[in-house]
């Protein structure tokens, strides 16, 4: 771990110029991930921050959060850029006061986000054997924490953020990056009597989070198939 870099977000610690630097990409980065823009540059004047961050080898929890953060953000491009000094700039970037408070004063800094929460129930469903089932899990502020699909009474992980984690070929997972609720879906493809019973979404927070939806198979249904008669002969 470079020196001066704290593996916590917290930093009461005497802090180097890179760390403080650090601190203030991260909230910017998170700032960005919130935002409607698709274009991104953060500007800051520590070369070896941007280095740092470059390093993807770097053990820093910091780091990996930045990482994390723009990996799961609609941004499509963000661009670090070195302007030493900020030169040129007139106005006082949020990064640059984190840092000199951090620098200067020695102040313990918290970087705080909002906590993920789901924004609405899953529904329950019944769906005739045979058929295919979509069961959505939306969720707001998930910043770099991943979701995942489970089929409760089974004990069995289905699916971990876009990864299929069940050897079951009729289970996938789909989301759309561009929905600002970040909804996830879980499709079972052919659903049979095997698929009944309880669906949990959860997010992997420290103590998880946690919703369930109940799928129920019933026998191919006649709705909507005429009756057919014939003619006596």
């Amino acid at each position: 771990m470079p020196s001066g870099v704290s593996p916590k977000f917290k930093f009461d610690v005497p802090l180097s110029s890179e760390s403080a630097e650090l601190a203030g990409i991260k909230i910017a980065c998170d700032i960005s991930h919130k935002s409607k823009y698709k274009n991104v540059v953060i500007i800051c004047d520590c070369l070896g921050a941007i280095s740092l961050i470059n390093n993807k080898k770097s053990e820093a929890y910091v780091i990996q959060e930045i990482h994390n953060t723009i990996e799961n953000s609609d941004v499509e491009k963000l661009e670090l850029v070195c302007v030493p000094g900020h030169k040129g700039i007139n106005i006082n970037e949020k990064t640059d006061l984190i840092a000199k408070s951090a620098v200067n004063e020695r102040k313990p800094i918290d970087i705080i986000s909002e906590d993920p929460e789901f924004t609405d129930v899953i529904e329950n469903v019944t769906v005739p054997a045979g058929r295919n089932v979509k069961l959505a899990c939306s969720v707001k502020n998930l910043g770099s924490y991943k979701v995942a699909w489970m089929h409760f009474e089974q004990s069995a992980i289905l699916t971990v953020h876009n990864h299929v984690i069940t050897r079951n070929p009729r289970i996938s997972v789909t989301h759309d990056k561009h929905d600002k609720q970040r909804t996830w879906f879980l499709h079972i493809n052919n659903v049979q009597e095997e698929d009944r019973g309880r669906y949990m979404c959860q997010i992997n927070t420290v103590t998880a989070k946690t919703q369930y939806g109940f799928v129920k198979v019933v026998g191919m249904s006649l709705i909507g198939i005429e009756k057919l008669y014939y003619a006596p002969s």
